[in-house]
């Protein structure tokens, strides 16, 4: 038998809020477009059942465009609350700021944020992996994520062997692009 030596990324770093309002965004891009098209159809709804009569040449075109702004505006609402709540959500997780250590192979990732608290994660618990442009969410449940900031790697090669590893162990790899 072959001795194949496995291969490794180690990584270290301090999650930013910058870099988890960042991960809000691609996180939440989902829920506010379907927030948005559901308040902009209850308008549309709601204006047609207010002007059932006219000419619908003219009431079509405002009906549109009041039901956009009213989206719009429901949308930023919506948006600046969670953008909020996330705030007050990274400045209450005291471990995610120290820096972390992440040593990341075939069998899993490995997280150790002091000597004595470790983490450990197998391939299989990790249900989605999104790649952007700045960094790679690792979701082990649909709303908790290993956010890896790119920053985090010391070189390209580093960057190559983590997709390598990725993408033989996680079954339902789904690779998102910006």
């Amino acid at each position: 038998m072959g001795n194949k030596e496995t291969e490794r990324v180690h990584l270290t770093g301090s999650l930013t809020f910058n870099d988890y309002k960042k991960h809000l965004t691609y996180h939440l891009r989902k829920p506010v477009l379907f927030y948005f098209c559901f308040v902009f159809f209850f308008t549309v709804y709601f204006c047609y059942n207010i002007i059932s009569d006219g000419a619908y040449i003219i009431i079509v075109p405002i009906v549109t465009i009041v039901a956009t702004l009213v989206a719009l505006i429901f949308s930023f609402l919506l948006n600046l609350l969670l953008r909020l709540l996330g705030r007050r959500e990274f400045n209450s997780d005291l471990i995610s700021k120290n820096e972390i250590k992440y040593i990341i192979d075939d069998e899993g990732i490995r997280q150790q944020v002091t000597e004595r608290m470790h983490n450990f994660i197998e391939w299989r618990y990790i249900i989605k992996y999104y790649e952007s442009e700045d960094l790679f969410r690792l979701y082990v449940s649909r709303r908790k994520a290993i956010i890896i900031p790119k920053r985090f790697f010391v070189s390209n090669d580093d960057l190559k062997v983590f997709k390598k590893i990725v993408n033989q162990n996680i079954s339902r790899v789904k690779l998102m692009r910006k």
